[in-house]
């Protein structure tokens, strides 16, 4: 007698799986522990971020509101995260750039209600404000106003919740319930965090020993937030702040070396291919992805330039082997290449 056995159950999080949702209800099963492992399985190095991304999402999905300040260095990976967990849940959380964001009446044609503009009405959602530490540093013009106070002014109601204007063109315009939104804050916050650096690094008379601190190893506070030039008003509506890790070319290379989960397994999942990296080319990229502050990008670039080029060869190559003998995979992955 034969015994057949059931596929594989393909976890939720990963692109196979077909029943992805733009509805809220559709996740509403899912623990905090469940989210971070499915985040946690495309980011590397960042346990305590993600698990804190995950329940700012799982608090969204239940209808409790956030807003949660996620500071790190340039090449430490917040927009990666976010984008990752914005492709887990569609329509639920967005992605927004929101550098050069200035209040109504001062230069600058991004402005709080354009800002929120692809937000859809009536609807609970994490708005992830990124790089928005650029807005909000201290900024005195020649007139002696602080723009960047005016700016964090004009955005108060809109973290506490009121009903915003949305316009997008001329004959299409909404109302957006801000109440139903949470939001993340994220940014490099770089000058700031190395002058905090500086006044934490210690030196005690001639020949004492010194210890000098690295940017981003003291966690950000409301005091760090202050000092960068955020109001006392708009740093009280804040719940959470959370400092990502410094990421070196060590953690790059583990990246690189972790078959288990990350970047590699999507990559080899998603073309059904296996990866054959001598150590020489590991480090090669860990290091330039490091120095050259593109950090995780960097390094999926760098395997997906391989992967492209076995494609090109229409054959397996050093580094790349395809699992299939019948062709490649699809190659709508140019669309999105992070899916």
């Amino acid at each position: 007698m034969s015994i057949t056995h059931p596929p594989p159950e393909i976890p939720w999080y990963e692109s196979r799986y077909s029943s992805f949702s733009t509805d809220k209800n559709q996740y509403a099963h899912l623990s905090v522990r469940e989210i971070h492992e499915a985040l946690n399985a495309s980011v590397i190095g960042q346990t305590e971020a993600t698990k804190q991304a995950a329940m700012q999402m799982y608090l969204t999905l239940h209808n409790h509101r956030s807003i949660y300040v996620y500071a790190g260095h340039t090449a430490s990976g917040k927009t990666y995260m976010f984008e990752q967990l914005s492709k887990l849940f569609p329509g639920l959380c967005y992605v927004i750039d929101a550098s050069g964001l200035t209040a109504e009446g001062i230069v600058g044609n991004k402005k709080w209600s354009n800002l929120l503009s692809p937000i859809q009405p009536h609807t609970h959602a994490l708005v992830v404000l990124d790089e928005i530490d650029k807005s909000l540093a201290s900024h005195i013009v020649s007139s002696g106003e602080n723009i960047a106070a005016t700016t964090m002014n004009e955005g108060l109601s809109i973290l506490q919740g009121t009903m915003l204007e949305i316009s997008c063109g001329k004959n299409n315009r909404y109302t957006l319930d801000t109440s139903k939104l949470s939001f993340a804050l994220t940014g490099a916050f770089s000058n700031t965090a190395k002058d905090v650096a500086k006044a934490a690094s210690t030196s005690i008379g001639f020949g004492a020993s010194q210890t000098k601190e690295s940017a981003y190893e003291k966690p950000f506070d409301y005091d760090t937030l202050r000092e960068h030039g955020l109001t006392e008003e708009f740093c009280g509506r804040i719940n959470k702040i959370i400092t990502l890790n410094n990421l070196d070319a060590s953690t790059y290379l583990q990246m690189l070396n972790d078959t288990s989960s990350g970047p590699i397994l999507k990559l080899q999942n998603e073309f059904n291919i296996r990866f054959h990296l001598p150590d020489s080319l590991k480090e090669e990229i860990a290091t330039e992805a490091f120095e050259s502050q593109l950090g995780t990008r960097y390094v999926i670039s760098q395997l997906q330039n391989l992967i492209e080029d076995s494609i090109y060869e229409d054959a397996d190559t050093d580094y790349v082997e395809h699992l299939k003998d019948d062709g490649f995979v699809d190659a709508t992955y140019l669309e999105t290449p992070f899916d």
